[in-house]
């Protein structure tokens, strides 16, 4: 498989305080990896850096390139439609694409309201959607099941794995556990006491 991403002996710290210490992570193609670990952990700061919204204190990051990460503060255009959020997340998708995510992702009869109509659950769906849309190797999603119920966030997994099914690699940082009947293969990591660990 190929390499996209490796973090060897990454340190994080912030207003002198050690957030993440010795943080060593490779990702290939196609894989799926669930991280998880309580608030305050890191989740946020450690997809930050590997995605260079922000740098290290100490390591070195290899990457292919620099991936997408959706995080809390993603915005959407408020006054644009459902259908248009995703057209300018991704101008080269066609219709059809548009159709099927907006389909699988429960929003298609929704896809003409402006987005400021949308539910707070409905706006996180589509915010996911504008980066499930992306035509990248590998993405990172921070809680992107945050103020969803259990149905809705059922719908977003089912359609973040299909995204997986296509050969992207996907990071989820959460602070749920991974469902135990996900059914592709998954890298289960935790964040505690200031260090990655794989189960």
């Amino acid at each position: 498989m190929k390499l996209l991403l490796k973090a060897r002996n990454v340190w994080i710290e912030a207003e002198e305080k050690i957030i993440l210490k010795e943080v060593n992570l490779e990702i290939s193609e196609g894989e799926f990896l669930w991280l998880e670990g309580k608030t305050g952990a890191g989740k946020s700061r450690l997809l930050k850096v590997l995605s260079f919204a922000e740098n290290s204190s100490n390591g070195d990051i290899v990457s292919v390139k620099k991936f997408p990460l959706l995080a809390e503060n993603a915005t959407l255009l408020q006054d644009d439609s459902v259908k248009e959020n995703l057209k300018l997340a991704a101008p080269l998708a066609d219709t059809l694409d548009t159709s099927e995510l907006l389909n699988a992702i429960g929003l298609f009869e929704k896809r003409n309201q402006k987005a400021d109509s949308l539910s707070a659950g409905e706006k996180r769906l589509l915010k996911l959607a504008t980066f499930l849309i992306l035509e990248t190797e590998l993405v990172f999603l921070d809680e992107p099941f945050g103020r969803m119920d259990a149905e809705t966030k059922l719908q977003a997994f089912k359609t973040i794995l299909e995204k997986n099914r296509k050969n992207t690699a996907v990071l989820i940082a959460s602070t749920f556990p991974c469902p135990e009947d996900s059914p592709v293969k998954t890298r289960k990591l935790t964040l505690k006491d200031g260090k990655l660990y794989e189960k």
